[in-house]
């Protein structure tokens, strides 16, 4: 199994899922993507066009499917 650490620190108060996926994917850098579908979230890492994603996020890098 791998396993890896991302320190960073998030704002008080709420976060909107987009901002969370945002704060997340630039925290873990261009080498992981986090993909919303309709329904849930996947994250792995590499750099894949998930045809029933709604929204990619990847380091600073938000891309609407």
């Amino acid at each position: 199994m791998y396993s890896e650490a991302a320190l960073f620190e998030a704002p008080q108060g709420a976060l909107t899922a987009d901002a969370a996926f945002r704060l997340l994917a630039r925290n873990l850098g261009g080498s992981w993507q986090i993909s919303a579908l309709r329904g849930r979230v996947v994250m792995y890492r590499e750099r894949t066009a998930y045809p029933n994603a709604i929204r990619h996020y990847s380091g600073d890098d938000v891309l609407d499917a």
